[in-house]
């Protein structure tokens, strides 16, 4: 079940009807409280209090303004205000948010939500220059839909803050220590920014903040326990890297300021990095198994070690840790763990999903791989044959995969069965995904 806080944060629409989408639009959606707020910008602006119940959003958009469209602007407009009326399934899938009903579906893309900030942050540039002393910025969940937030400049800035149409917006009280010119400009900069609104972007070194008159690149400050996890390779040096296993790399915090590692290639690779200021570095080489991988699985191996003996900056963000050096980049995403009570999957995903979320840890797993596109099945029973069948858009464009079975139905939709015995992982499906449906059957042994 996806919950409100999950759904909460700015999109930019990507399909309407199946169909790439004709106009821009976004759509924000935040909590303040039991209170649920969609704003959505086509080209007039609309807002409405929404009621939330699980995985339906339903509602009155009211319109803020009143320009006049084209054809396209004016159906859109009219179908998002249609379609919150009647109500909206809501299906959340990495970072794509579906609104579906009997007469309209929307695919909306995430551009930032408020737990992309959450953590503690170094201020590395303000307006492009940076700052002349050590400044942080730290966001948490109040618990009520937004964030508390402390800024320490010169003074020590305390507020809340939230995300209203599309922007950060919050009241900061500072303490009252005598700043310089230049640190209580950034002060300012900080205070006003949240007052009027700071736009939210993620790019290579962290969050950045804009503002009408500036901006202030955040870089988090990464921790040991923001490290802890297992995490799969997306790319080396801008490139994935063909494996004949899921290549992975994992943390866990050990004393003060390391954390052990374990990376799995065609070798097992293990060691300890000290982390000081984001960057990570191993006083000695990895220790590694002596199997012959490929040429491609040994260059990935020396790469790692090697950089880990250099140096490698991590920079995080969301699920998503980049470690990097002059030499080399390594882009890799957090590990998505399923509740399993009797065996572990064979296959790793960015993402999992409990098929029967009513029963006991979810019984049967849909995981999901976003860098490789590809989806599997996990039956996590003992005495259940499962049988999947889901039927996939006609503007799809996937591959089935094993043995999974898949054929094209007369109205173009794509129909694709797996039968998946207990305890064992399956393959189903890679590719590019329109629109699906998944149909779910336990059959007793």
């Amino acid at each position: 079940m996806t919950t409100v806080d999950e759904i909460c944060g700015t999109y930019a629409l990507s399909h309407w009807e199946g169909k790439a989408a004709p106009v821009t639009a976004t759509l924000t959606i935040y909590r303040c409280g039991d209170d649920v707020t969609v704003d959505a910008v086509v080209a007039n602006g609309m807002t409405g209090q929404m009621r939330y119940e699980p995985n339906y959003l339903v509602g009155n958009l009211e319109l803020v303004e009143n320009q006049e469209l084209d054809k396209n602007q004016e159906d859109v407009e009219q179908a998002l205000i249609g379609g919150f009326a009647d109500g909206f399934h809501v299906v959340l899938e990495a970072s794509k948010l579906l609104l579906k009903n009997s007469t309209t579906s929307f695919v909306f893309v995430q551009s930032a939500r408020l737990s992309d900030i959450f953590g503690e942050h170094a201020i590395i540039a303000i307006n492009n220059q940076p700052p002349n002393r050590e400044m942080t910025m730290r966001f948490f969940p109040d618990g009520n839909g937004g964030s508390f937030v402390v800024a320490s400049i010169a003074n020590s800035l305390r507020g809340q803050c939230q995300i209203e149409s599309g922007l950060l917006r919050g009241e900061l009280a500072s303490t009252m220590i005598e700043a310089d010119t230049d640190l209580a400009a950034v002060e300012s900069e900080i205070r006003d920014g949240l007052h009027n609104g700071f736009q939210v972007s993620k790019n290579e070194s962290g969050v950045l903040l804009r503002s009408a008159s500036g901006s202030i690149q955040l870089c988090q400050i990464v921790s040991q326990s923001d490290l802890k996890g297992e995490y799969l390779l997306k790319s080396y040096n801008g490139q994935p890297v063909l494996t004949t296993h899921q290549a992975t790399i994992s943390f866990a915090p050990k004393g003060e300021k390391e954390v052990s590692i374990s990376i799995f290639v065609a070798n097992r690779i293990r060691g300890t990095a000290v982390l000081d200021q984001n960057i990570l570095t191993s006083d000695e080489p990895l220790m590694s198994t002596r199997l012959v991988g490929t040429p491609a699985e040994s260059s990935l191996e020396s790469a790692f070690n090697v950089g880990f003996q250099y140096g490698v900056e991590a920079i995080l963000r969301c699920s998503e840790l980049t470690l990097k050096n002059q030499d080399c980049e390594f882009v890799l995403t957090r590990t998505a763990i399923p509740e399993v009570k009797h065996s572990d999957p064979t296959y790793k995903g960015t993402h999992c999903t409990k098929c029967f979320k009513a029963e006991s840890n979810g019984l049967l797993f849909r995981i999901v791989n976003e860098n490789e596109k590809k989806w599997a099945f996990h039956n996590d029973t003992e005495n259940y044959r499962m049988h999947i069948q889901a039927s996939f858009g006609s503007r799809s464009s996937i591959v089935p995969l094993n043995n999974a079975q898949m054929h094209q139905e007369d109205g173009g939709r794509f129909i694709v069965e797996v039968t998946v015995n207990p305890l064992t992982t399956e393959m189903f499906i890679q590719g590019d995904v329109n629109g699906f449906k998944i149909a779910y059957s336990a059959q007793p042994i």
